[in-house]
C-alpha cells in the first residue's frame, strides 16, 4: 500500500507521457508498470525477441504493441536453414552468458574480500533488506550453499540421464531457471514445476515418455534444486530426468512434441518441425503449430491434437517478417555481460555501490551502443504518438 501510494504521487506530480523501465522482475517495478497503465503513460521496457541478436520496446516484455510495422526490411531469410541459422545467434547468446556468470576464480576472490569489508561495517545492517542478519548468519548460509551444490550436482551426475534412447517415444519438458520472472509473471498458476510435470505425465498417451530436463543456467542461479525435488520427479513411471549437459539439439530432433509454460525451446521446437504447447502467452504463441493451456482438465486431448499438428515454412517466415519488422539489432546479452564484469565481480556479488565515475566511465565506453538505443525509444514514441488513443 505504501508503495503503491509513493509511485501515485511521484506520476500525479510529474504527469510523465512516457516511462523508460527495465522489464518488471520484482514487486516494486511491477506496480509501477501496472498504475502507468491504468494512468495511460506508456511504457517504454527493452527486451529480448529469442530470436538472433534482436531487440525491441514495448509496454510488456516478449509483446509487440501494434499490428502496424516500425520498420520495413527487406528479409532475405527464406528457408528453414536460414531461419535455424539466425535463431542459433540469440542460443550462442545464452550459452555465452552462461560460460562467463561466475566463472571466474579472480572474480570469486575478489567478490568474497569485498562482502567481508561490507558486512563487518555495522551502517551495513542499518539498511531495511539485511535486517536480521549478521555476519555469522551470512558465512554459515554461504558455505551451506557451496556444499548444497556440490551434494546436488553429484546426484545430477549419478541419477540424470546422459544419453538418450532413440527408440522412446517421447514429449520433451525443459525446466525453467528458478526464480525466474518467465514463470512469476506471466504464468503465475505454473510457478510449481514439479505439478506442472506431474500433470503433464498423467495426460500423456500411453505409449509416451516424458523427458524432463534440468536447465544448465540453474546450478549458477542458486545452485541447482532440492535433491528431493529431483526424487519427486523421479518416482514418477513415466518420467526420464535428463542431465544438463544432454544438448537441445538431440532432443528436438527426437521428441515429438515440445511442452514448456514459456521457454524458448517452443519456438526452436519448430525450426525442427515440431509442435509446441505453452501454458502462457508468448511472442511465438500465434504460431499455428503451438497450442497454449487455458484448461488442466483439457491437457489430454489437447496432447493428442496437438501431436498431429503440422509446421509449415511459410508460417514461420510470416512469423520472422513480424519480428524483424518490429525489432533492430542490439545484444543485450552482451551488454549484460560487460554489466556484470565492470560492477558486479562477474556475477558474483550484487550487493555493492556504484560509483558515479564508474557510472560515467562505463557509459563513455558503450557511448555508440547507447546512443543507437536512444535513437529507438526516440522511434517507439513516435510510434506511440501515431497510433496512441487517448484515454477517456
Amino acid at each position: 500500500e505504501q508503495e503503491c501510494k509513493f509511485f501515485e504521487m511521484i506520476l500525479d506530480e510529474v504527469q510523465p507521457n512516457f516511462l523508460i523501465m527495465r522489464i518488471t522482475d520484482s514487486n516494486e517495478t511491477q506496480i509501477l508498470q501496472k498504475l502507468c497503465k491504468i494512468k495511460g503513460i506508456k511504457i517504454l521496457t527493452l527486451g529480448l525477441l529469442r530470436f538472433g541478436k534482436t531487440a525491441n520496446i514495448s509496454e510488456e516484455m516478449d509483446t509487440i504493441d501494434y499490428d502496424v510495422d516500425i520498420y520495413d526490411k527487406e528479409i532475405a531469410i527464406q528457408t528453414w536453414d536460414d531461419v535455424k541459422k539466425f535463431l542459433r545467434k540469440y542460443e550462442k547468446q545464452q550459452n555465452s552468458l552462461t560460460e562467463t556468470y561466475q566463472t571466474s576464480k579472480k572474480n570469486f576472490i575478489s567478490a568474497a574480500l569485498k562482502f567481508i569489508k561490507l558486512i563487518i561495517n555495522p551502517k551495513y545492517f542499518q539498511y531495511y533488506r539485511n535486517y536480521g542478519r549478521n555476519i555469522f548468519k551470512i558465512v554459515f548460509v554461504e558455505l551451506k550453499k557451496i556444499a548444497n551444490k556440490r551434494y546436488r550436482k553429484h546426484f545430477i551426475n549419478q541419477k540424470f540421464l546422459k544419453t538418450i534412447d532413440l527408440e522412446d517415444e517421447f514429449v520433451y519438458f525443459p525446466l525453467h531457471v528458478e526464480p525466474e520472472r518467465t514463470l512469476f509473471i506471466p504464468a503465475p498458476y505454473y510457478t510449481d514445476q514439479i505439478n506442472t510435470i506431474e500433470n503433464i505425465a498423467r495426460s500423456l498417451p500411453v505409449n509416451f515418455l516424458l523427458y524432463v530436463k534440468e536447465h544448465p543456467f540453474q546450478g549458477g542461479a542458486s545452485g541447482w534444486r532440492k535433491v528431493d525435488d529431483y526424487k519427486k520427479i523421479l518416482q514418477l513411471p513415466n518420467v526420464k530426468l535428463i542431465h544438463p549437459d544432454v544438448s537441445n539439439e538431440l532432443l528436438l530432433k527426437n521428441c515429438s512434441l515440445v511442452i514448456t509454460v514459456a521457454g524458448t525451446l517452443g519456438l526452436q521446437a519448430a525450426l525442427y518441425k515440431k509442435p509446441s504447447i505453452v501454458f502462457t502467452d508468448t511472442i511465438y504463441s500465434k504460431l499455428p503449430s503451438i497450442s497454449k493451456v487455458t484448461n488442466l482438465e483439457e491437457l489430454p486431448i489437447m496432447i493428442k491434437k496437438t501431436l498431429k499438428k503440422t509446421i509449415e515454412l511459410n508460417d514461420m517466415l510470416a512469423y520472422v517478417k513480424k519480428i524483424l519488422n518490429n525489432s533492430f539489432e542490439f545484444d543485450i546479452v552482451g551488454l549484460e555481460e560487460k554489466m556484470q564484469k565492470s560492477f558486479y565481480y562477474g556475477g558474483f556479488l550484487f550487493d555493492v555501490l556504484i560509483d558515479e565515475e564508474k557510472v560515467k566511465e562505463f557509459l563513455i565506453q558503450n557511448e555508440k551502443l547507447f546512443r543507437n538505443l536512444a535513437e529507438e525509444h526516440v522511434k517507439k514514441i513516435e510510434q506511440h504518438k501515431k497510433y496512441l488513443k487517448p484515454v477517456m
